[in-house]
């Protein structure tokens, strides 16, 4: 539901797709945190092995979330309930199939440089790098103002 997000082959994959999911977990919610995106990744890739019908209870366990907002009640005609009943035609192959392939590139995402946070095009180690020298000099000129030699 990542509000009609389209992604087509051959240009699209399950990396591009893990990197925009990524991107999405960094800019918007309230909680931006990398470990958080990673724990949620690992989540996924763990409800996807275990099949078919534990993919269905977490989709009708979001639809009850759902059902009982003021707005996102719409989300449930127009994704989950669609989503629910596709997945019940689905062979347990095609879901096991794409379990592996949805951790392999997980795996080869974390992997990557620093933990795959370059392969986001959101310029994170340059930032985190900076954000490490700025506190480093903060706490120099905190330093030399509490001896008064500043």
């Amino acid at each position: 539901m990542s509000w009609l997000e389209q992604y087509s082959e051959p240009n699209d994959n399950i990396h591009t797709v893990l990197c925009s999911v990524g991107r999405r977990a960094l800019v918007y919610p309230y909680l931006r945190h990398w470990g958080l995106a990673r724990k949620v990744l690992a989540d996924v890739a763990e409800v996807l092995y275990l099949g078919k019908r534990c993919i269905l209870k977490v989709l009708l366990s979001a639809r009850g979330i759902m059902e009982h907002t003021d707005t996102h009640y719409m989300l449930n005609k127009v994704f989950l309930d669609d989503y629910c009943v596709w997945l019940q035609s689905v062979d347990e192959s095609t879901i096991d199939t794409l379990a592996k392939e949805f951790n392999e590139t997980k795996t080869l995402l974390e992997k990557g440089d620093l933990m795959g946070k370059s392969s986001l095009g959101l310029c994170l180690p340059e930032l985190e790098t900076w954000f490490e020298t700025v506190t480093q000099v903060r706490l120099s000129i905190g330093v030399i103002e509490l001896w008064g030699l500043g």
